[in-house]
């Protein structure tokens, strides 16, 4: 796998263009090009399919409840100094239990490392769990893969993504009755920040242990070589993309023979090919058989039994 240094060191090369022997952070005029064309690259290349990059796709597990311990002890109120309750998605409303004596109560409001309750429940030492409304999605986030909403714990997948209309409609409505776990995406104002973050919030609410899964598309498609960490942008030289390599390196050629004003017509069809090649390989392929299916079929759904079969 090349990095991001062998990758512009061979598209100067194709470019007939001075050989940078470094790139991110020079102050070579050359180094700069290649480093931006390499960023367009990066970027454009991770939007390409509409299905999405198979490399770029990622799982995530949503906690339905946040526990914890309380370690102090104030009317109405309830103190835990280890958890910050604002980054948590505690909101108004959110249903509190004690579940060292089975009392609960609702969130009024929320502080830092205390949520203020309409009843007094607690006491220090006492064991909480938090029944939230709205979840935050993972940082690197960028869109989820359709269909692919579920709980586990029933084997259901989720209705949603809903609209306002049809949210209040089941929220607000007897057509709210239902087992079916919905979801909705809403922008919500951090209560520390005010900045607007998107929400993940389920209806209705899930079971305690619920395993609520759904498969998104990252925002990084390259990494840092030795620590792993994946970004959204070129840090260093050693960087290396998590698409295929050979696909950054034909589109940083011919962006890079665009931005010195040399004709690249030939390398941009090159690469458009490739890419194309690429997305059809991407994950692999189902068969489509137009033939008939053979009948009978030996061994089937329809003649082999639920259990004992092969004794």
């Amino acid at each position: 796998m090349a990095d991001l240094l062998r990758i512009c060191q061979h598209a100067a090369r194709k470019c007939q263009v001075e050989v940078p022997s470094a790139i991110v952070g020079s102050s070579n005029e050359t180094a700069k090009i290649l480093l931006a064309c390499a960023q367009d690259e990066g970027e454009a290349l991770s939007r390409r399919p509409d299905t999405a990059w198979k490399a770029l796709i990622r799982e995530h597990t949503f906690d339905i409840v946040l526990s914890g311990t309380t370690d102090g002890t104030t009317a109405n109120k309830l103190v835990d100094s280890t958890t910050t309750f604002t980054t948590s998605d505690v909101t108004i409303g959110d249903v509190v239990k004690n579940t060292t004596d089975s009392t609960e109560s609702t969130v009024t409001a929320v502080a830092a490392n205390e949520v203020t309750l309409a009843d007094d429940i607690f006491v220090s030492g006492e064991a909480y769990s938090i029944h939230r409304q709205a979840h935050s999605l993972p940082s690197d986030w960028k869109y989820q893969i359709d269909d692919t909403a579920w709980d586990r714990d029933y084997y259901w997948q989720m209705r949603g993504p809903l609209s306002q209309v049809e949210w209040q409609t089941y929220k607000s409505s007897v057509l709210g009755d239902t087992a079916t776990v919905r979801r909705r995406f809403q922008y919500r104002s951090d209560m520390a920040t005010a900045n607007p973050e998107v929400k993940l919030y389920l209806d209705p609410k899930p079971s305690d242990d619920a395993t609520i899964v759904v498969e998104y598309l990252t925002t990084g498609w390259c990494k840092d070589a030795s620590a792993g960490t994946v970004n959204s942008e070129w840090l260093k030289d050693t960087d290396i993309p998590l698409l295929d390599d050979y696909l950054v390196r034909l589109g940083v050629i011919w962006r890079a023979l665009s931005r010195f004003g040399l004709p690249y017509e030939e390398e941009m069809h090159e690469y458009d090919v490739e890419v194309e090649n690429a997305i059809g390989r991407d994950g692999g392929g189902r068969t489509l058989d137009l033939s008939r299916r053979p009948f009978p079929s030996l061994i089937s759904t329809c003649n082999v039994p639920d259990t004992g079969f092969g004794q």
